[in-house]
């Protein structure tokens, strides 16, 4: 809210002073007819047209120059957004090809004995694969066991409460 405000200050000032600025523009021109009742001196036209022309161009060029930056800022966002997901997918790659190598050479260092413990197999199993998925639900907080819905709510009623 108070950066919108901020943001909203130098166009309400620039209205307020174009608007004293035409008064003291009328003022000026009215007192110039006082004084030379046949009217305003001939050319002020062309230097009216030559400023508002030079105003137009400077507004086009402003304007472009800001939408062009938008569309900057935009890109790297959708750029920032692809790397992000391009590096969460290597490393959940990388934690699943960890966890599947982790079992051969847990399953490697299990066959010195000569029978095989299905409950160290099952309980290394379960251990990594609960670690993978509480990375995967810390990660995506609305998909898994792990729920942020109070936290939206709290957000959703502090936006609707700000109408």
């Amino acid at each position: 809210m108070l950066l919108t405000l901020i943001a909203l200050l130098p166009a309400v000032g620039l209205f307020l002073g174009m608007l004293l600025f035409l008064e003291i523009g009328r003022r000026i021109g009215a007192g110039r007819l006082a004084r030379d009742p046949e009217g305003l001196p001939k050319g002020v036209s062309a230097a009216e047209a030559a400023v508002f022309g030079r105003l137009g161009l400077v507004v086009a060029f402003s304007f472009s120059g800001a939408a062009s930056r938008f569309e900057v800022r935009r890109h790297l966002i959708i750029e920032e957004v692809n790397a992000i997901g391009t590096a969460y997918l290597r490393i959940a790659l990388l934690l699943a090809g960890l966890s599947l190598i982790g079992s051969v050479l847990a399953g490697y260092s299990m066959s010195v004995d000569k029978g095989r413990s299905l409950l160290h197999a099952l309980a290394f199993s379960a251990m990594s694969s609960l670690a993978v998925y509480v990375i995967i639900a810390l990660e995506f907080p609305r998909l898994g066991l792990v729920r942020i819905d109070a936290a939206d709510r709290l957000l959703i009623d502090l936006r609707q409460g700000m109408n």
